[in-house]
């Protein structure tokens, strides 16, 4: 694993990831500063977890999305990726993505944010492969129905469940969602503000719990019977 426990640590990358963890990713103090300009590649990832108990992080990608053929699926450039759990305990994350497809923070288990800021950018387009060509829009009914491989543009993307308990966080998306859970989305404790430019502030795949205020643009979020956040 890498651990980060003082001072300061700058990173240009241009051919691979900036950081990589193979079990995992801790930061415990210092600054930490990534700029990452590889084509589907990350400025942090692991194969296991991301932590971080305080200093400064700012992970920065840029880059085209890259088409995998072994898995059908695109690969596009993220600030932080993670394969399992994301705890951010403290401190100040910043994580920037810029280019089609891109991912603010990728996490690939569950996120929790209990204490720290966090900022989330996704600047890129949403990337569908179809017919072995490149599109960047399709509808979303012909998405679903032909199941084309894709790599979605989102500020914060989950595969578990996600809490909020303490972080203050701010994310912004161009072409998909803020934050995405798969799963569950708990906030407990406060009230936080989420503020995106995205088709939704949040998708989640099963139920929000606690209170949350969203702002996008004109819009806020719902609560209805189900559970599920309605755009209103």
């Amino acid at each position: 694993y890498v651990r980060f426990l003082g001072g300061s640590v700058t990173v240009n990358a241009s051919k691979g990831h900036g950081i990589r963890g193979k079990d995992a990713v801790i930061v415990s103090d210092g600054t930490v500063s990534v700029t990452c300009s590889a084509d589907g590649k990350k400025a942090i990832t692991t194969d296991g977890y991301y932590q971080q108990d305080g200093g400064t992080v700012t992970a920065t990608a840029t880059g085209a999305v890259t088409y995998n053929s072994e898995d059908n699926d695109y690969d596009g450039v993220a600030g932080v990726k993670c394969d399992s759990a994301f705890n951010m305990n403290g401190g100040s994350l910043t994580a920037k993505a810029s280019g089609a497809g891109a991912k603010g923070i990728s996490v690939g288990g569950a996120a929790t944010f209990a204490g720290g800021r966090i900022t989330a950018t996704a600047s890129g387009k949403n990337r569908f492969y179809i017919n072995k060509g490149d599109y960047d829009t399709v509808s979303y009914s012909d998405n679903y129905k032909n199941k084309y491989a894709h790599s979605f543009a989102k500020a914060i993307k989950c595969d578990g469940n996600i809490v909020f308990s303490g972080s203050a966080v701010n994310v912004s998306a161009a072409s998909h969602e803020g934050i995405e859970s798969k799963s569950t989305f708990t906030v407990s404790g406060s009230i936080y503000t989420l503020s995106a430019i995205s088709l939704s502030v949040i998708m989640t795949g099963k139920r929000i719990s606690g209170v949350l205020r969203a702002l996008l643009l004109d819009l806020s979020i719902d609560h209805e019977a189900d559970g599920l956040p309605r755009l209103v």
